[in-house]
């Protein structure tokens, strides 16, 4: 187990993830940080963690967490002896980071190695090098000097032999090995110097063309004013800054290249790295020729200005043709790659994957061949498929986008319909670069020259604005009208004029945008397709995988097997994460040996979705149920219910919608437990449908099936309080569970010497509780820390206000804690699933009454422990979907 405290941008912790990939090394990895900033990193916005995450979620999440918190709180989370390296990098005073390595050094494991952050640094308060003098005289410890120093210590009474062998070195030898590692560092830091340098030289470039410019507007207003005279002067001053800024640039890159070349000299033991270093040389040299090109030029350039606005108009020009040029070149080659990546080869190659998938000797031959052929290329693979993602990200945003016309972008510009992409994947690709317009209603270049950090960001701007600006408050302006739009309207008055020009928005379409979500699933039949369930939700990743979303690629996946199906995952906001549906798989014990083909298809123009005569779709809510079922028969949809949707809405257009989906009557609907099809069988506002057509199935947690030892407090230590708080999901009744916690403290219900408060869920304010009681935060747990906490859990709060049990009581009460809940409707008790779970009324009277009695039961471990033997919590998905599999395959077959 790899663990690094304090992380920050994440360079080292990069290091350290790829390292394990690329070694193939059978490591989990941890990174902790509260991604906030301290009085040494500085403090730091909510950027630095966002970068960050979307990073590591695309690189290393199969094998690394990010935990947000201090280190204090989440040291409880490891066992003793788990820790095999430690990267201590956080606050660097001598107390702090002695606090920080006395804490975890019971986690580390016998074989141990900890890394010490800037131990070569002693200005201000740093203090890493006082304990390092300290530690490297108690255990085996070897030093790095560069940079800021690394200290590498061996605390383990087994450490690994090599690295012993390194700490044990004379001076001499270990002087070389630093010695290289430094050269190393230095020989990447002259190549990035010069590869620095470069861009400055290209940005210098265009501020000299940027000045020309302007001294040739100048030059034209002054001149009708008759003031030639002081424009020459202007002309002069500007000539002498560009001497001077030609004459800087040649001293700093001179001095980067002697810099590098002195590398070179000093370090024949690191020849591998020459060749770049040469290619970045040969680079300088060329700019270097370049700007004295243009260093003479500004010397020569003649006085007469009508000679110099003459000879920059013909160069001006001749820029201008070859950047034009240049875009139509990029343009065409922007578009063959997009349509080569958007092509149907997946498709066409599904016969060779399932080969490959029965026949392993083969592909195992074939991938040691793809991979010799793959080395000798250019090696710019992962980074083309970074992009790819990056525009199919921002593609997602902008066809769920209001502003977003895929119709009208179409008709503006001819190269869409010639490229064979859907509108929103070319405006990602070449339409925000190129500023052009997404809908009539967004003027993309007036956006960016409005607010000129767009354009410094390299941001879409429609992405921007979806994400930052309508945030902030940013303002957006429709496009100008065309100019025959604006002939055919000079008969209107102006009040006319104004009614309809420039956004006007036709009914249909502000409908199907307002309801954007049940836009049709775009699909295309494709004859003999083998039969196929295709799950359609709105995303799968690692922080959606708690309870509902969960549960549905359970029941999907064990559907498909059910029927010997091949199985189909279409999100619809965002693309999928393979790895987080195998999460789930793996903790749920399902097994799926088969293929799992992932497709994005957002609303308005997403992908076209090819389906078989015998497809089947598992529908996760009322929109996508409303969305598959305009493109094909009922009998091919199994609604997966979890909750009374009607719920989620006040009564309105959006309660209508979903009451007409959640009650057509020819569609198969499966409820996740028996309480929940209760209240829609026979609660206010009944399905009859339902009751007719409709099953239902318990949820089952097999990840839970082996949570026995449960943590025993020491005689004088507090018991655990554990409340479930998402405070921005309003059906979580957050507010009055706070309530009751403040007021059972207040009148002594709760012992504050008696109890530790942790509270779990995500979006939580740092809220301090009466007696000055600070609780603990789990925000965003990974789900193996998620089941380590509830297993050492007395009692728990949960409310939520749905007639479904909820998840957190059941898994409380699956791993034999007390749990407080609320009734609602026909959910009056819970007693079927467990003795240990109260329900009480929501008035906080009650709910005392309810904790009351959990305090007496967990006096009592006799009768808790009786009441847990006796649960009935399923934790055997196969048990529990039998009877609801039963029906849905009757019904479609």
């Amino acid at each position: 187990m790899v663990v690094e405290l304090g992380t920050h941008t994440g360079v080292s912790y990069a290091a350290l993830c790829t390292s394990v990939e690329r070694h193939a090394v059978p490591a989990r990895c941890y990174a902790v940080d509260t991604w906030a900033g301290d009085e040494h990193a500085g403090q730091y916005g909510e950027e630095i963690f966002a970068d960050l995450s979307q990073y590591h979620r695309a690189r290393f999440s199969s094998f690394s967490t990010l935990i947000r918190s201090t280190f204090d709180e989440a040291v409880e989370h490891f066992a003793d002896g788990s820790i095999d390296l430690l990267h201590i990098d956080g606050l660097h005073s001598y107390d702090a980071v002695s606090h920080d390595f006395d804490t975890w050094k019971p986690k580390l494991s016998d074989r141990a190695v900890v890394l010490f952050h800037d131990t070569n640094e002693r200005h201000h308060d740093f203090g890493v090098w006082k304990l390092w003098a300290e530690l490297r005289t108690q255990f085996p410890a070897f030093e790095f000097i560069h940079g800021h120093g690394l200290g590498v210590l061996l605390v383990g009474p087994n450490p690994p032999v090599d690295l012993l062998e390194i700490a044990n070195l004379p001076e001499k030898k270990a002087a070389v090995i630093r010695h290289r590692f430094a050269l190393l560092g230095e020989r990447w830091e002259a190549e990035q110097q010069l590869l620095a340098n470069a861009e400055y030289f290209q940005s210098l470039q265009q501020t000299f063309q940027a000045q020309l410019n302007e001294q040739q507007k100048v030059h034209e207003s002054e001149r009708a004013a008759g003031r030639d005279e002081t424009t020459d002067a202007q002309d002069a001053a500007v000539r002498e800054a560009l001497a001077s800024a030609v004459a800087s640039w040649e001293a700093t890159i001179q001095a980067a290249i002697a810099k590098a070349n002195a590398s070179v000299e000093s370090a024949p033991t690191v020849t591998q790295l020459s060749t770049k270093l040469f290619d970045a040389e040969a680079k300088a040299r060329a700019a270097e020729r370049e700007l004295q090109r243009l260093r003479s030029r500004v010397e020569t350039e003649s006085d007469a200005r009508t000679h110099m606005v003459a000879s920059l108009q013909e160069r001006i020009s001749a820029l201008n043709a070859a950047l034009a040029f240049s875009k139509n070149e990029r343009d065409a080659e922007r578009v063959a790659r997009a349509m080569i990546e958007h092509s149907t080869f997946w498709r066409a190659t599904r016969p060779v994957r399932e080969f490959f998938t029965h026949h392993p000797r083969a592909r195992r031959t074939f991938r040691a061949t793809a991979r010799l052929v793959v080395s000798t290329l250019r090696g710019n693979l992962p980074q083309m498929l970074a992009t790819r993602r990056a525009k199919l990200r921002e593609a997602a945003i902008v066809a769920n986008s209001e502003l977003f016309d895929a119709n009208w972008y179409v008709t503006q510009y001819e190269d869409v319909r010639q490229s064979g992409l859907s509108a929103a994947v070319h405006y990602a690709i070449v339409g925000a670069s190129d500023h052009r317009n997404p809908s009539s209603r967004f003027d993309a270049r007036w956006y960016v020259t409005q607010y000129p950090e767009v354009t410094a960001a390299q941001m879409n701007p429609l992405v921007h604005y979806e994400l930052q600006g309508k945030k902030e408050g940013f303002q957006v302006q429709s496009v100008s009208v065309p100019p025959l739009a604006a002939a055919a309207a000079e008969p209107l008055d102006i009040t006319t004029q104004q009614q309809l020009a420039p956004s006007v928005v036709f009914a249909d379409e502000l409908i199907a945008d307002h309801f954007n979500n049940t836009r049709p699933l775009r699909v295309y039949p494709v004859p003999g397709e083998p039969r196929r369930v295709t799950m359609v939700t709105d995303s799968i990743s690692p922080g959606s995988l708690f309870g509902g979303v969960g549960t549905a690629i359970v029941f999907a996946t064990s559907l498909a097997k059910r029927l010997g199906a091949k199985l189909r995952l279409v999100t619809r906001t965002e693309v999928a994460n393979p790895t987080a549906f195998g999460t789930i798989l793996k903790l749920n014990e399902i097994s799926w040996d088969d293929n799992i083909e992932f497709i994005f298809s957002p609303p308005k123009d997403g992908y076209a979705v090819p389906i078989g005569d015998d497809e089947i779709f598992v529908t996760t809510s009322w929109w996508t149920t409303r969305a598959v079922r305009q493109v094909c028969a009922p009998s091919q949809i199994v609604y997966l219910l979890q909750e009374d949707e009607r719920m989620f809405y006040a009564f309105g257009d959006e309660r209508l919608r979903c009451a007409e989906t959640i009650s057509d009557p020819d569609i198969t609907v499966v409820v996740n437990s028996e309480i929940l099809f209760n209240h829609l069988t026979s609660g206010p506002d009944a399905l009859a449908n339902v009751a007719a057509n409709g099953t239902w199935f318990e949820p089952s947690f097999p990840f839970l099936a082996n949570v026995v030892d449960r943590r025993q407090p020491a005689p004088g230590e507090k018991r655990r309080f554990f409340f479930y708080a998402r405070p921005h999901n309003v059906r979580n009744l957050y507010w009055r569970g706070l309530e009751v916690i403040v007021t059972s403290l207040k009148d002594g219900t709760l012992d504050p010497l008696e109890w530790e408060f942790h509270f779990v869920g995500k979006d939580m304010p740092d809220a301090v509780l009466p007696h000055n009681i600070r609780p603990y935060f789990h925000r965003n747990l990974p789900w193996q820390n998620y089941v380590e906490l509830i297993s050492s859990m007395d009692i728990g709060l949960s409310l939520m206000d749905t007639p479904h049990p909820s998840y957190p009581p059941l898994d409380l009460a699956a791993t034999g804690a007390i749990v407080v809940t609320n009734q609602h409707g026909c959910k009056t008790d819970l007693e079927k699933y467990s003795k240990n779970i109260i329900c009480t009324s929501t008035d906080i009277e009650s709910l005392q009454d309810g904790i009351k009695k959990a305090l007496d039961l967990s006096r009592n471990p006799e009768q808790r422990s009786a009441n847990f033997s006796s649960n009935s919590i399923s934790k055997n998905w196969s048990q529990s979907f039998d009877k609801a599999f039963s029906v849905v395959a009757s019904r479609t077959n």
